[in-house]
């Protein structure tokens, strides 16, 4: 009978290999189009990022019209991504916008990039370690790496693609193929003005390893020695390609202004807030003079608990194997620079884009580690004179790769997004998305629109797209309120469809739901130029616009109970959810509060919400709710069930431990609102003028601390953990 042929182990290795890389492009490509599809994503910056793609691909490079106003926010006052970010790979990306143009396109691309660095990291294992298991170990630790998944999920940056690229250049400088070093390399300097540091510290790489021996001398890698010339060509032209984009290019397109992202370096400046005006510094100059007079200040932002977190959360996914190989580490010092000296939460997170660059350099120095631990431990066992000797470097990486794939599976339950997260779950679709889908089918398909920071990326591959209340020449004008809260807030937002564009008759509703309102551009009549057309769009907004508030059929309620606030106001339920965790260590909370009247209220009230640490100090006050902007409590009907979610409440702490989620009302009248749609009072200490809330129900009748003299309800806690 005739033996069965086996399957070669790199055949084996290589469908693997090939099936590792196709079910994390499929699976991240449907977890970001889900979050897509239920409004999760943002006009920064899926946005401006498919707009400026969509502009590339029909003429226009880089250009877009979201950001075109000064909204007080960096980077913004500008219609060209030349102005603050130097991304010309572009150019390419828009290719496929030829062919299909839609925001799906770039995350395919950006799923399918990321992935296909599993296969350098393979070949590096291969050469370095010759062993199959770390061939399918370190692809695998790559792919799990948190930073990297989020950077994948995180709508679309240009620079999550450098993750692959670099590792691509990495490898191929390994073996001094530096053809298709060059290639990458140039493609991974083409993501954003950076990268092209990290290519001169690969510069430094090459010539350090590669220097200082005669030609035809091997290095410990195999590879010739004596072409530093290539090393130092290299250090020259990335160091010169930053410091022309950021020197040249960006002070031209931003008409000479400096970098919009200095004021990020300010150590006096957290997430740019300060209770310090003098110490409001946000120019490069400025910010460089702080550094020389206040030395200190700096270092001291090095060394907080939320900057070694980010290192842990780096260095964890290979069970930090990157520190036996310094020098391979060291090619990424730039990029940790830019983020461990930054006081901005969303590049220390090690969450967002910001980390993807430095991935491929923590999985490359894992493997040079690991091949450096193997050879030492092969010294240690003593002369080579027996099968022991022989067998200590395959064992130790066995052992190495085993500890990579215990380590890299574990920290993904605490941290990842991929099904072994321990809290893992897809967005679900809601009745409120599908009437946000029916009402942008109403717009046509290349008419001029002005939309919200959620609406805005599923209208963005046109040529005029603006971020609402940004108009310009919009035929049409879309906007979710019961959610949005940039560039306005819920109030002046209200405040200016009103004023702005219904009220003059300047615009009609086309169609109100739920929270949503489609309003089209009335016609100038022909007779009196100042009127408009009185069009068949009414300028008053139907009933069923009101859904989000009050709900036709009774809320499903996660947190039933019965709270009296007052002769009038009754709490009978709450949720609390957490958002957007794919850019922030902190998600944002969402709280979700149910009322009930039992009689009319004559004077408004004024529901508050708090964010409180364990020190009880307050983190983040609320009062500015759409529900009560647009249908104010006076208006609330009698015995129906009132809905009011607050607008996302951001979770700016540096501490781990909880938050608490609170709740008060002041009476009828105490807080009167002043032009800006501000309540005019102390919401902080002013506790005679709220209710004292009577808690008669709860599920289990479990009682609910009342703290501030009776008057603050502690409703929930969520997590705080860095």
């Amino acid at each position: 009978m005739a033996r069965a042929r086996s399957v070669p182990a790199a055949l084996v290795v290589n469908a693997l290999l090939w099936a590792m890389t196709l079910a994390y492009a499929a699976f991240f490509v449907y977890v970001e189009w889900l979050r897509y599809h239920t409004f999760l994503m943002h006009a920064l910056d899926m946005g401006n990022m498919e707009q400026a793609v969509w502009n590339t691909a029909h003429g226009q490079p880089f250009a877009f019209n979201n950001l075109r106003i000064k909204w007080g926010l960096e980077a913004t006052g500008t219609t060209t991504r030349l102005s603050f970010h130097v991304e010309p790979i572009l150019l390419l990306v828009a290719i496929p916008y030829l062919f299909v143009s839609s925001p799906v396109t770039l995350m395919v691309i950006q799923a399918l990039v990321v992935a296909s660095g599993v296969f350098p990291a393979a070949w590096l294992a291969w050469r370095y370690l010759g062993s199959r298991l770390a061939q399918i170990a370190f692809p695998l630790a790559y792919l799990l790496a948190p930073p990297l998944e989020a950077a994948t999920l995180y709508e679309f940056h240009a620079v999550t693609l450098a993750a692959a690229l670099l590792l691509w250049a990495l490898y191929f400088a390994d073996r001094a193929r530096y053809g298709f070093f060059a290639l990458c390399a140039i493609l991974a300097a083409a993501t954003k003005e950076e990268i092209g540091l990290v290519v001169a510290m690969m510069g430094l790489w090459i010539w350090w390893r590669h220097s200082g021996a005669p030609q035809g001398q091997s290095s410990g890698s195999g590879v010739s020695r004596g072409n530093g010339t290539v090393g130092l060509t290299t250090a020259i032209l990335g160091l010169g390609w930053s410091l022309f984009c950021v020197f040249v290019v960006m002070r031209h397109f931003s008409h000479g202004h400096d970098s919009p992202y200095c004021a990020r370096f300010n150590p006096y400046m957290i997430n740019g807030r300060t209770a310090d005006p003098a110490a409001r510094v946000t120019s490069c100059v400025g910010v460089a003079r702080i550094w020389l007079a206040h030395p200190d200040q700096v270092l001291s932002i090095l060394v907080m608990p939320q900057k070694l977190g980010f290192l842990h959360r780096m260095l964890m996914p290979v069970g930090y194997l990157a520190l036996l190989s310094p020098l391979t580490l060291a090619i990424s010092l730039p990029s940790y620079a830019v983020i461990l000296f930054s006081n901005d939460v969303h590049m220390y997170s090690g969450l967002g884009h910001y980390p993807a660059e430095l991935v491929p350099f923590v999985i490359g120095a894992a493997i040079v580690g690991t091949a450096w631990l193997a050879n030492q431990g092969s010294r240690v066992i003593g002369r080579p004179r027996g099968a022991l000797r022989a067998r200590a470097p395959g064992a130790i990486t066995t052992a190495a790769c085993v500890w990579l794939l215990v380590a890299s599976v574990a920290n993904q339950r605490v941290n990842g997004f991929t099904p072994l997260y321990e809290g893992f779950a897809l967005p679900q679709v809601t009745y409120h998305d599908r009437v946000g889908y029916h009402i942008l089918d109403m717009i046509p398909r290349h008419a001029a629109v002005a939309a919200d920071d959620y609406l805005n990326d599923h209208l963005s591959d046109r040529r005029n797209i603006y971020l609402f209340p940004d108009i310009g020449d919009a035929q049409y004008a879309v906007v979710d309120v019961s959610r949005d809260n940039f560039p306005y807030s819920p109030g002046d937002e209200m405040s200016f469809i009103h004023t702005q564009m219904l009220d003059h008759g300047a615009w009609g509703v086309v169609y109100a739901s739920d929270g949503y309102i489609l309003m089209e551009r009335r016609k100038p009549n022909p007779v009196h130029p100042t009127m408009a057309y009185n069009a068949s769009f009414p300028a008053t907004l139907p009933p069923s616009f009101y859904t989000f508030v009050v709900p036709p059929a009774a809320p499903r309620m996660v947190h039933p109970m019965t709270v009296d606030f007052g002769p009038s106001l009754q709490l009978v339920g709450y949720d609390v959810q957490r958002r957007e965790q794919v850019n922030l260590r902190q998600p944002d909370v969402w709280l979700t509060t149910y009322w009930r009247l039992r009689e009319p209220l004559t004077s408004p009230i004024t529901p508050v919400v708090y964010l409180t640490n364990g020190a009880g100090a307050i983190d983040v006050l609320a009062t500015d709710h759409p529900a009560t902007d647009w249908l104010p409590t006076t208006r609330w009907p009698v015995a129906k069930v009132i809905t009011l979610t607050t607008v996302p409440l951001t979770v700016f702490t540096n501490e781990n431990g909880t938050i608490d989620v609170d709740l008060a009302v002041y009476q009828p009248g105490a807080c009167p609102y002043d032009a800006q749609k501000q309540a005019v009072c102390d919401l902080l200490n002013d506790a005679a003028h709220r209710y004292r809330p009577n808690v008669r129900w709860t599920p289990g009748h479990v009682p609910l601390e009342v703290v501030a003299q009776g008057t603050i309800l502690k409703l929930a806690q969520v997590t705080a953990h860095w």
